[in-house]
């Protein structure tokens, strides 16, 4: 959820609770003074009849609102709310009564005075609810004015989230987001000002020593293989030294083979392969299974290519060459001679599939660096891993499964 309508949210949820709280407390207080208004004016009326029956000033009776009669005793003044008839109006109507009794010249009256709690209640009701809209109006009228004022303040914020969410390690131009009139905001960029130029500082240095390195290592590499072949076209080598000589010729491939692909899994993790194209991997396969053939001839094993639908998908091209090829030779080494690799195009995935006796020991290791299930000593442990990096990198899923004596390992698209 955006910060903006979070904010927005709690808001509104804040001045409902607010606004449902202050209604009832605004109709209590109004409806406690205007109970108190009307006690007041009952017992203000009670007073003035008192005093005009002592000054011996006739006082008539005007049923419902007064009513004065004898009593035998002074009984406690009694307020309470009571249901009239009233023949004016000719309905039952519910009225505020006051009752007191009062000792006059010697004689006890019984005094009634009633208001009517109708109107009462309508007033109430009318100053409740303009009360109640105005306070409505306000909430609403506020939310906008908030709402417009977050929206102008963010802004800044926005734009240079922008620039951030486009920043490449590969730009040359020092990256440097917009200044904003938000002092935390500012204080912000110049941290992130602060580390993609560390980054980029950090991702240069990488990228050079790792160039450096293994450029260094090709030649020395280099030297060692020529020399170890030299001394194998020596003549009065024993079988020992032989075998030793073609030990180290083929510690130095691997070291070989182990450098390159070491390199070409950091020039992938730093975003080096930025072109894409729609790559067919029915033509891909196609042409690599040609180049191949004579490697499974050579170890009498037949692949077949199985193509229900052309699965194309936007990378880079070397990239699905390489994954393609490292899909092609796990399959070929670790098929027994004179098995069987088939390969499964469809719209949505391209399965490698090869013979298997038993599904892999450790299945969740084998896309891990260096893990290898078996124990060849040609293999470097990467290649499976190396699919996996171009696999991450290219917004695919790779993944492994064991079905009817088969490895299976499955391309397809997140």
């Amino acid at each position: 959820m955006k910060l903006l309508k979070k904010i927005n949210r709690y808001y509104i949820l804040s001045s409902i609770i607010v606004f449902a709280f202050g209604l009832l407390a605004l109709y209590i207080t109004i409806n406690s003074i205007a109970a108190s208004d009307a006690t007041e004016g009952l017992e203000a009326s009670a007073n003035r009849i008192v005093t005009q029956i002592e000054k011996e000033k006739p006082v008539s009776n005007l049923y419902p609102i007064i009513e004065i009669n004898s009593d035998n005793e002074i009984r406690t003044t009694v307020l309470k709310d009571t249901s009239i008839y009233d023949p004016v109006v000719g309905e039952t109507e519910l009225f505020k009564e006051l009752n007191i009794w009062k000792s006059i010249h010697g004689k006890i009256y019984h005094i009634t005075v009633r208001a009517l709690t109708v109107e009462k209640t309508d007033v109430v009701m009318s100053v409740f609810l303009a009360t109640a809209v105005l306070l409505l109006l306000l909430v609403t009228v506020l939310y906008f004015i908030n709402k417009k004022t977050a929206s102008a303040i963010w802004k800044p914020f926005y734009i240079n989230l922008e620039k951030l969410k486009s920043f490449s390690l590969q730009d040359k131009e020092r990256f440097s987001l917009n200044e904003t009139p938000i002092a935390e905001f500012n204080e912000l960029n110049q941290s992130i000002n602060k580390l993609t130029d560390k980054v980029k500082s950090d991702y240069n240095s990488l990228k050079e020593f790792t160039e450096n390195a293994s450029h260094e290592l090709q030649t020395p590499l280099a030297v060692i293989q020529a020399k170890t072949e030299n001394m194998l076209n020596s003549e009065n080598l024993t079988k020992e030294q032989v075998t030793t000589l073609n030990s180290v010729l083929e510690s130095i491939s691997k070291l070989e083979k182990l450098n390159s692909t070491l390199l070409l899994m950091t020039k992938i993790e730093n975003e080096q392969f930025s072109g894409q194209e729609t790559i067919s991997f029915m033509n891909l396969i196609r042409e690599n299974l040609d180049s191949m053939k004579e490697l499974f001839e050579m170890r009498g094993i037949k692949p077949t290519l199985n193509l229900k639908e052309d699965f194309t998908f936007n990378m880079n091209a070397s990239l699905a060459q390489i994954m393609v090829i490292n899909l092609l030779k796990n399959a070929l080494v670790h098929t027994d001679e004179k098995g069987d690799v088939e390969i499964e195009i469809t719209k949505n995935q391209v399965v490698f599939s090869n013979f298997g006796k038993e599904i892999l020991k450790n299945s969740d290791k084998i896309f891990e660096r260096f893990y290898k299930e078996t124990a060849n000593k040609k293999s470097t442990g990467l290649g499976l891993s190396l699919v996996s990096k171009i696999c991450e990198v290219s917004k695919l899923e790779i993944s492994y499964s064991f079905s009817a004596s088969r490895h299976c390992f499955s391309i397809s698209k997140k």
